[in-house]
């Protein structure tokens, strides 16, 4: 598949530490993790790194996307992408899930699965990409965003079922970014302390029909 925006690279499983590393860095200071995280007595870095790791191998082990924005040599973006195309769940990940809920506690596994279900109960029907996870390096901000979400939208917009690109933001600066890329916000709740917003982008077709 032609790349739509340069640098865009499939992560292999051999950069898996590499892309937990950026996720764990970009997420250091947003709420989520702040919410994910609480009454946890393990380092906050540690339960970073085991809730994204785990979070990579479904991608990986589910073949949906995990796309790295490759600058110079260094992974400076990454992003997990879950896709409409059934996919088996299989027994491994059931048992990476228990090691990570025996990892984190169970306070902070029951915060994981109340946030997984409140944004699920948000999503539209029809099929569609949904991004659940997007970091960039906190050296490489600028158009790294933008230039990693330009491949999940072509990527989205070539396949033959999906109509829009889903995602959520705990962080309310990053509210105005997604508006700009075309997203709009589809809910706002409200999960115990922690604000969620979901947020939608139509394909280009989906677009075209709307604006017909």
């Amino acid at each position: 598949m032609s790349r739509l925006a340069p640098g865009v690279i499939d992560v292999p499983r051999e950069r898996l530490g590499e892309a937990v590393g950026v996720l764990a860095r970009a997420f250091a200071a947003d709420p989520l993790m702040d919410y994910l995280s609480g009454g946890q007595e393990r380092p906050r870095g540690a339960v970073m790194r085991d809730f994204f790791r785990f979070s990579c191998e479904v991608n990986l082990q589910l073949g949906w996307l995990l796309l790295g924005l490759v600058l110079r040599t260094r992974l400076a973006a990454v992003a997990c992408i879950s896709r409409p195309d059934a996919a088996e769940w299989p027994e491994a990940l059931t048992e990476m899930y228990r090691a990570l809920a025996r990892s984190v506690g169970k306070e902070a596994a029951g915060r994981i699965e109340r946030y997984a279900a409140l944004v699920d109960s948000h999503l539209p029907r029809q099929p569609m990409f949904y991004v659940s996870a997007i970091g960039v390096r906190p050296e490489s901000h600028g158009r790294s965003y933008g230039r990693l979400l330009e491949e999940v939208h072509a990527r989205a917009s070539a396949h033959p079922r999906t109509v829009d690109v889903g995602l959520d933001t705990e962080n309310p600066n990053n509210v105005p970014l997604y508006k700009s890329l075309g997203y709009h916000v589809a809910a706002e709740v409200v999960l115990d302390d922690l604000r969620v917003w979901c947020m939608f982008r139509p394909n280009e077709a989906e677009r075209e029909v709307g604006q017909g």
